[in-house]
């Protein structure tokens, strides 16, 4: 039997998320953040549709890169991860710049590459993940001492998206430190900048420091049309990108008082329609979500009951029975007729972020992509 969960990616919606994003932060480049599958949405199909309307993408692995340029993507490509000594080859066959950000991955770049290679540096301004620490920097003006020339970009990792607008918070913390390592790095003065991610697009007010640090914006989240959390606030006009859907496969007409699914976890209060629909955490959906999460069937919101299984979960149909039939539409989020269930309440429900909804969509989920009518034209 086919399966008949389908992700739906609106490529037209994606595109004007970038436009959009890239307006209201007043920022000069893009660097789209692709990684991990394009955030679940299938990283050939978004970056071809994408490549007119950004300047670089953002990836986590060679292998990334590899299936991008073997599908003709050209575009710039930025890899935000640690290199091997091996990995060096196929960077440079594979045209990508690494943003380097310890001394073992620069120790292996400088050695390895070739002489005009160039490269970013990353700096840990409080994320405490990758990065050179500003106590650091006497090493590393040793290290970059005749390849200064080499380094292209400048850059370091956000922390805390709900901090961009306050004076005192983690976001000008991380600020004053980045401005005193390019004080520490003179010669590294007017490289590319970017820090900010997603969040500053989405803010009500302009963010509070601009300029130089506004060259570029490395959007991820936002331009799945999600916003980074669920409480964070949005202004500009960011579209769905996403809609999960499966079908009704089969009916099971129960008694008050019988239970449903494994650990019987939910009792009948009534004589109830259950409905099976062809989709389980194997597809991404949560097990946490249980009991929790409604669905959209016959254009209203219906509560899945039980727990749900590996590849079925079940659904309490009871107000909708005279309007149900096999294979009919089931949607997981998204929108169907005038209701709209978004990722942002699916993950609020399982106590997660929309990254982790969107990232955990299976491969064996089908992808299928749709434009618009009206194309827009490609603009940078």
């Amino acid at each position: 039997m086919h399966r008949r969960t389908t992700a739906t990616i609106n490529l037209s919606n994606l595109r004007s998320n970038l436009r959009e994003i890239k307006k209201h932060s007043h920022s000069e480049k893009v660097c789209f953040m692709i990684k991990a599958n394009a955030y679940g949405h299938g990283l050939v199909e978004v970056a071809k549709a994408c490549e007119e309307v950004v300047d670089s993408f953002g990836i986590i692995s060679l292998e990334e890169a590899a299936e991008l340029r073997v599908s003709g993507v050209k575009a710039p490509l930025w890899l935000f991860s640690n290199l091997w000594k091996e990995s060096i080859a196929d960077l440079e066959k594979l045209s990508v710049t690494p943003v380097i950000g310890d001394f073992s991955s620069l120790d292996h770049f400088l050695s390895n590459s070739s002489s005009d290679k160039k490269f970013h540096l990353k700096f840990n301004t409080g994320m405490n993940r990758f990065g050179f620490r500003l106590n650091q920097k006497d090493l590393l003006l040793q290290k970059l001492e005749g390849f200064e020339g080499r380094v292209e970009g400048l850059a370091t990792h956000m922390l805390d998206g709900n901090a961009y607008r306050d004076e005192k918070g983690a976001c000008s913390r991380q600020l004053h430190e980045f401005k005193e390592f390019l004080r520490a790095f003179p010669k590294l003065a007017n490289k590319q900048l970017h820090i900010y991610k997603s969040a500053p697009a989405l803010l009500n007010d302009p963010p509070i420091h601009t300029d130089e640090y506004f060259q570029w914006i490395r959007p991820g989240i936002a331009s799945y049309g999600c916003r980074p959390e669920t409480s964070f606030p949005v202004t500009c006009n960011l579209k769905p990108v996403m809609q999960l859907e499966s079908c009704l496969l089969s009916f099971q007409e129960i008694k008050a008082g019988e239970s449903v699914s494994y650990s019987s976890t939910w009792t009948a209060e009534r004589d109830s329609l259950i409905g099976v629909v062809q989709i389980g955490y194997a597809d991404g959906l949560k097990r946490c979500l249980s009991n929790k999460v409604s669905f959209l069937v016959a254009g209203q919101r219906v509560p899945q009951v039980g727990n749900i299984c590996m590849d079925y979960c079940m659904v309490d149909l009871t107000k909708v029975r005279d309007q149900v039939k096999e294979g009919q539409q089931v949607v997981i989020f998204g929108q169907q007729a005038d209701k709209i269930i978004s990722v942002e309440e699916v993950a609020s429900l399982a106590s997660t972020i929309p990254y982790e909804i969107l990232t955990s969509i299976a491969s064996r989920v089908n992808r299928q992509y749709k434009e618009d009518e009206s194309r827009e034209e490609p603009t940078r």
